[in-house]
């Protein structure tokens, strides 16, 4: 098993090392698209050896597909990667934060305005109580709350 766990770990090594830095950067789509299905097998294998790892990869890959408008298929990245990182750091972590933000901007992009509010509140709830309100981050979540906020007010998304 020990030989296992240490070729899956070199996989996620090899593909750390060709995928591109931003996975929102127009110049690594093509290179994001190459590996997107082979992301997808290894998070399947990886996911019972290394979740943290595994939960990055999807994360990513789930920007990837949300930039290239993949959203279907990237809501259901972005969820298998917050199951798994609420398992492997709990509810109130701000990688859960991270992935929920994530997820909320999907949901809005899919028209899913109160989804998307009530996603995005948890992700700034856990983000303030993580990092304090004044972080750049907490602020970041918090004016695309408020931006949700006020889409649905309006009744429909800032696209």
């Amino acid at each position: 098993m020990s030989v296992l766990v240490d070729r899956l770990l070199e996989a996620v090594s090899l593909v750390d090392a060709v995928t591109p830095g931003d996975a929102e950067d127009p110049a690594g789509f093509v290179r994001y698209g190459e590996l997107d299905p082979h992301i997808g097998v290894l998070a399947d294998v990886l996911e019972g050896v290394d979740g943290a790892a595994t939960a990055v990869m999807l994360g990513n890959l789930g920007r990837f597909q949300m930039r290239r408008g993949l959203l279907v298929q990237a809501e259901t990245t972005q969820r298998r990667a917050l199951t798994i990182n609420e398992a492997v750091y709990g509810p109130d972590h701000h990688q859960v934060a991270t992935t929920l933000g994530n997820l909320g901007i999907i949901q809005q992009e899919l028209g899913r305005l109160d989804e998307a509010e009530t996603t995005m509140r948890r992700a700034a709830t856990i983000f303030e109580a993580v990092f304090g309100t004044d972080h750049p981050i907490t602020k970041q979540a918090s004016g695309l709350l408020h931006d949700m906020v006020s889409a649905r007010i309006r009744g429909g998304s800032e696209r």
